[in-house]
């Protein structure tokens, strides 16, 4: 199910659920008082959208097992990012508990089945990291947890409104970078931004990663007899179904692998992207020359996240959108160019000291943001769209100097 379909049922079927749930919270809140979160014995963390988003929860996550060691951590997201919460090891396989989306049925299912297994464990607190979503507000309100709700409030912010649900009310702060951000919601629980780490915990290749890689190229049309060439760059042109506009594009990727191919006959490109987008990415194969489409493979679809961050320890340098896969590469420590256009890298940009990021710096950025609703009035993004491949083509050139130093 597109992002698109998803906000529908969040406004038209979450703003009334949320004011005839804001009446029955306002009713029976004089006999439930608000609790101290610190008392907490177990958290639920709900955060369904963006694998990017969820990897900059990690400060959060890990400063809230530092200080409370003992408090059980589940965590409620959609079922495309729960493999990457299995690898993080923060919180028990059952503690993770994700909701399908493939369909309104499967959601609307998955959702309530999750409600019957968190209230059956009788979580004590929950935190809600989604900005403004309705659907998360409910479904913290159905778990009914004994020492409440901590989550973002609009208070005189005009629009985005979810009702009064929270019952430790956090403004959201835009001028915070959003791991930052997130982490403003530890602060009922007496933990400040002076615990604040960005350091995020590196996640190295799995056994047999290497012979993986091969396997992979080998799959997309690589000869099994060939030498491989001495580096490998992977390239991410595609941004998910959130925010179209972050798309730098194609044209400007098939010119960014032309010069780089031409300049360094030492590399090669891999493609990386979901299964959903491996036809996007055969498309930006049939822009390139015949002379080069010897050493331009196409992985998408080929890899699970381990698979890719797999991927990234195999390669001199990952080039994104701004997107998930740039914030993952920041967990390999692989050097990599993130590109920015409706959104900024104050407030996004991937944790880790070996990321550039390149923007125009427009006096329209960033036209996204949390207070309408990450819809941009434009069209044309000329923020990404005027970005040379030239400019793109000399970082690649720095950060791949960067990995063989």
């Amino acid at each position: 199910m597109n992002t698109a379909r998803l906000r529908f049922l969040d406004y038209w079927i979450g703003r009334p659920l949320c004011h005839l749930a804001t009446v029955w919270s306002r009713l029976r809140r004089p006999f439930h008082p608000r609790k101290d979160p610190a008392t907490a014995g177990s958290v639920l963390f709900i955060k369904l959208m963006g694998i990017g988003s969820i990897v900059l929860t990690l400060p959060t996550l890990l400063a809230l097992k530092r200080h409370h060691p003992e408090m059980r951590i589940y965590f409620l997201t959609f079922s495309s990012n729960a493999q990457f919460l299995h690898l993080l090891n923060i919180c028990t396989a059952d503690h993770i508990i994700p909701v399908e989306t493939h369909s309104v049925w499967l959601l609307f299912r998955s959702a309530f089945q999750a409600l019957r297994k968190i209230r059956a464990e009788k979580i004590d607190l929950v935190i809600d990291l989604e900005f403004f979503s309705r659907f998360t507000a409910l479904f913290a309100f159905l778990a009914t947890p004994k020492t409440g709700i901590i989550g973002y409030h609009g208070f005189h912010c005009e629009g985005l409104k979810r009702g009064d649900l929270i019952d430790h009310p956090i403004d959201f702060n835009c001028t915070l970078h959003t791991s930052q951000t997130f982490f403003t919601l530890l602060r009922p629980l007496g933990i400040t931004q002076e615990s604040y780490d960005s350091t995020l915990p590196q996640i190295p290749p799995s056994p047999g990663a290497t012979e993986r890689f091969r396997a992979w190229l080998n799959q997309a049309g690589f000869p099994t007899d060939r030498t491989a060439p001495s580096g490998w760059i992977a390239v991410n042109p595609h941004c998910g179904d959130l925010i179209q506009l972050r798309k730098w594009p194609l044209k400007h990727f098939a010119h960014l692998i032309h010069i780089l191919l031409d300049r360094h006959p030492e590399f090669g490109i891999v493609l990386i992207g979901s299964g959903q987008e491996r036809a996007n990415g055969e498309h930006l194969r049939s822009m390139l020359e015949t002379k080069i489409l010897d050493r331009v493979f196409n992985l998408a679809g080929m890899t699970d996240i381990q698979g890719l961050l797999d991927l990234f320890h195999s390669t001199l340098c990952v080039v994104s959108n701004d997107s998930g896969p740039a914030h993952l590469a920041a967990m390999t420590g692989v050097p990599s160019v993130v590109l920015f256009g409706p959104e900024i890298p104050e407030l996004y940009r991937p944790l880790g000291e070996n990321v550039e990021v390149l923007r125009l710096r427009l006096d329209c950025q960033p036209c996204v943001s949390v207070y309408n609703g990450k819809r941009s009035w434009c069209h044309k993004n000329r923020c990404l769209s005027d970005l040379s491949p030239t400019i793109v083509v000399e970082a690649v050139e720095r950060a791949c100097l960067k990995k063989s130093q």
